[in-house]
């Protein structure tokens, strides 16, 4: 009885760590809207049924392994299955070692945060009329509580003279409806507050295309001395993405997607490029860039980190995987669209040559947050 009781624990912690592997994995690649909804439904119905079975089919009927069956009796499949679920149960809990292993890189010299009530600060949760806004009432919901995280971080590349260069980094707005435009409005006059140099947005503006007309109010109203630069996401890929760029370059924003930008400042040269690779097939090339200029990289997903460390980016700026939204007890993050699981969720990462911070986001189509607070990030340069 007790064997079986672990062994069919094992089957269930086995089967979903890989149905979730599999759901992340396929959501780092380019998959249309039916695709994405599908593999959702898949791996909802098999969370329900591999359990259920598993407990009745062996257990009550062949072998009848709770009435006192025999394992030998066992069919094979399931002996090959069980394998599969072991191995991906081994797999699971050692991603969730490495990541309690992991540290901050030493390139992040100091950190400084404090959280914000946005819904204490417009007298009431700003809940919109979208499609989720009844999650936003489900009870420990954290998705108007804003972190403000200020990180002072180590570029060794920087020049002398732009040591204390600043940038605002925010990603994954998702306007949907379900959170009303004031939660935005006040999240960027937080925004602006922190005085930053310039300002990049890393993808995922839009869920629904006509809250367009939320932008003058919210993303038009930020400004930053050296600029404003952005790159679209996914999300934004299953929208009409010409009309949004449009919408962005009218406020003054910059698209880096295709043509990159240079900034000139004390007589060195910034370099900014975009990638919003896979969902638009281009990537950045640097054959006539100066070996000297600063290479900074917005990504929408992490998971184009191992092109930008050969093409030797300094810093590089995403979003996407909103550092899982949820983040569970002892395991933390499980959700993560990437190739990578939950591996870059969300903070600083260094791999020589290229630091990646991964933002949280502001939102995202779900608005869901546990453990998991969205937020906006000033980065300050710092010459090593």
């Amino acid at each position: 009885m007790w064997w079986y009781l672990l062994w069919w624990l094992m089957i269930c912690n086995g089967s979903t760590a890989l149905g979730v592997a599999i759901v992340n994995r396929l959501h780092g690649c380019r998959l249309a809207v039916w695709g994405i909804h599908l593999s959702h439904k898949i791996h909802y119905l098999l969370l329900v049924v591999i359990p259920c079975v598993t407990l009745v089919v062996p257990g009550w009927f062949a072998p009848g392994l709770l009435r006192g069956g025999s394992w030998s009796e066992l069919h094979p499949s399931w002996w090959i299955f069980s394998a599969i679920c072991a191995v991906s149960t081994l797999i699971f809990w050692g991603s969730v070692v490495r990541r309690h292993c992991r540290r901050t890189p030493v390139q992040q010299l100091t950190i400084q945060t404090q959280q914000r009530d946005i819904a204490e600060e417009l007298g009431g949760p700003p809940v919109g009329h979208g499609p989720y806004q009844w999650m936003t009432q489900l009870p420990g919901n954290e998705v108007f509580r804003l972190q403000i995280t200020q990180r002072e971080v180590n570029i060794p590349r920087l020049p002398a003279a732009w040591d204390g260069l600043s940038i605002l980094h925010f990603s994954d707005a998702h306007y949907i409806g379900s959170l009303g435009r004031p939660y935005f409005e006040r999240v960027l006059e937080h925004a602006q507050g922190l005085s930053a140099d310039l300002i990049c947005f890393t993808g995922d503006l839009l869920d629904d295309i006509e809250l367009i007309s939320w932008l003058p109010a919210t993303l038009g109203r930020l400004q930053a001395p050296l600029g404003r630069f952005y790159i679209l996401g996914n999300h934004d890929w299953h929208l009409d993405m010409d009309a949004i760029r449009q919408a962005m370059n009218d406020l003054g924003w910059q698209d880096i997607s295709v043509t990159a930008r240079q900034i000139e400042r004390d007589g060195h040269v910034m370099h900014l490029t975009g990638s919003e690779f896979p969902w638009i097939d281009h990537q950045p090339t640097y054959e006539d860039v100066p070996e000297t200029a600063l290479r900074i990289l917005l990504s929408h997903t992490p998971d184009n980190m191992a092109r930008a460390r050969r093409d030797g980016i300094d810093l590089m700026l995403s979003g996407h995987n909103h550092g899982g939204q949820i983040r569970l007890p002892v395991i933390g993050p499980v959700y993560c669209p990437s190739r990578f699981g939950c591996y870059y969720s969300e903070g600083l990462y260094f791999e020589s040559p290229t630091l990646l911070h991964v933002s949280r986001g502001l939102s995202g189509r779900h608005p869901l947050r546990y453990g998991c607070l969205p937020e906006i990030t000033k980065l300050v340069l710092r010459r090593g």
